[in-house]
């Protein structure tokens, strides 16, 4: 099953709208949500009960990266807020460990409400709800994420309440009826260092 077979055939009943079947590198209509500079753009919160907590040291760009270093708990936050969109980005982990990317809403805290998108090394692609946030669904299909170390391509897809993730190209999992439906993204440092890249998105009319 690839993402092909996914957006023309529908899974549970969710044929996603022709004007989303656009082919895997087909990045008309994208924007940048990473300069690759800086993290203009993005708000860092880390856990309140660290004290001394330095959001410089868990959140830094290098080589056009941006890079999470997992200590302590936290994210970083978009200043604004999405509805339906689709989400590309690359990400890697150095080591086996748990992140995970989340539409939130407010307020901020260790974890705030809202729907998971995971990087849990052995459930990449999961789709669950978190602290009061739902989604019915979710359970992973298939693993096609790459071994520890190497870059992988992670697609969102969250549309009327309807989420799927695809993983190097393959569909993961797909929900319907996801509460919240629109918020801010989050990208979260939770115990080991993750790396991202290519942060960008497509809002749906």
């Amino acid at each position: 099953m690839d993402r092909r077979d996914f957006l023309v055939t529908g899974i549970t009943g969710w044929v996603i709208p022709h004007e989303l079947i656009s082919g895997e590198t087909d990045d008309a209509g994208f924007v940048s949500l990473f300069n690759a500079r800086d993290l203009t753009g993005w708000v860092p919160f880390l856990d309140p009960n660290v004290k001394g907590a330095d959001p410089a040291k868990t959140f830094r760009v290098g080589n056009g990266v941006l890079v999470i270093s997992g200590h302590p708990n936290g994210y970083l936050r978009t200043e604004r807020e999405f509805a339906d969109f689709i989400l590309r980005f690359e990400y890697r982990m150095l080591t086996e460990g748990n992140s995970g990317v989340f539409l939130m809403v407010p307020p901020d805290q260790i974890w705030p409400k809202g729907v998971e998108f995971q990087l849990w090394f052995k459930e990449v692609g999961r789709i669950f709800g978190v602290a009061g946030g739902r989604v019915d669904g979710g359970a992973v299909l298939q693993r096609p994420a790459k071994p520890i170390g190497q870059w992988n391509t992670y697609e969102i897809v969250n549309w009327s309440g309807h989420v799927a993730t695809v993983v190097n190209g393959h569909l993961v999992a797909i929900g319907s009826n996801a509460e919240p439906r629109k918020g801010h993204l989050i990208f979260q440092s939770e115990g080991v260092e993750i790396h991202f890249r290519n942060i960008r998105i497509r809002t749906l009319s």
